[in-house]
């Protein structure tokens, strides 16, 4: 059956079930990329260093798929409230990695690695569809997601990634604290070697952090991806990740003591 031939209100679904299928393919190819031998040819071509947050580039089929489903959705009812979210950011649908040639630390290499919108803009009427269905696909068009994937001394790649803590702020009264570097596992990497950081020595952690440190001057924490309930510290070894703020409870329910 044709999509025009589809029932009306099925085939808005439809679309949107295809266009994520299409994000997820074009994620899961740039992660692949990203996970080639760092000593391959490829690798110099790569950016020696961050820099300005760079588009992936426009997917034909997903701005096929975007433009049916703006005219399916001609009907769609548009909330004031909508409309207002839709016009406080630059939407665009899905994102894929962006890596950055490899850095050496102590026995291994980090590789820097951002994640960055498709340029795939997003009209009113599919994000009013997206945002019920499954937000997690839009994209305000800002520098997100900085991280390091760990790789061996033998240049293979690992399930290891490592984060910084965002949400770690300096206390004038203990100057010592520093802000935590934490390692995690990635889900999305597990065609790779599992590593053991549990038995990285202290010169190594130290190497990683150095490695990562230069980053934090020139980009705003934000710009980072923050590390994961559950992560391990590298450096420094006691360092506990600083846990989400509580969110204010309403007034009206607030307990009475």
């Amino acid at each position: 059956m044709s999509e025009v031939a589809q029932p009306k209100s099925t085939l808005p679904k439809v679309l949107l079930a295809r266009m994520k299928a299409r994000a997820r393919a074009i994620q899961e190819a740039s992660l692949e990329h990203i996970g080639l031998p760092t000593d391959s040819d490829e690798w110099g071509e790569m950016p020696e260093e961050l820099t300005e947050p760079l588009d992936y580039p426009p997917d034909q089929e997903l701005a096929r798929l975007m433009d049916q489903l703006d005219v399916a959705l001609h009907a769609h009812p548009i909330s004031d409230g909508t409309r207002r979210r839709f016009e406080s950011g630059n939407w665009t649908f899905g994102s894929a990695f962006q890596a950055f040639q490899p850095r050496k630390i102590v026995r291994g290499f980090i590789l820097p690695v951002r994640q960055v919108p498709i340029s795939q803009p997003v009209s009113l009427r599919v994000f009013a569809l997206i945002e019920i269905d499954d937000e997690s696909y839009l994209d305000r068009h800002l520098p997100q997601g900085i991280h390091y994937h760990y790789c061996l001394a033998d240049r293979r790649h690992t399930t290891t990634v490592i984060c910084w803590d965002n949400r770690w702020r300096s206390d004038q009264s203990r100057p010592e604290d520093v802000r935590g570097l934490f390692h995690e596992l990635h889900a999305q990497g597990a065609k790779n070697l599992r590593a053991r950081p549990e038995l990285w020595s202290d010169e190594k952690r130290q190497s990683i952090r150095a490695a990562c440190s230069p980053d934090l001057t020139r980009f705003n924490i934000n710009e980072f991806r923050c590390a994961s309930n559950g992560s391990s510290p590298v450096w420094p070894t006691n360092a506990v990740l600083t846990p989400r703020p509580t969110p204010a409870s309403p007034p009206g329910n607030r307990k009475r003591k």
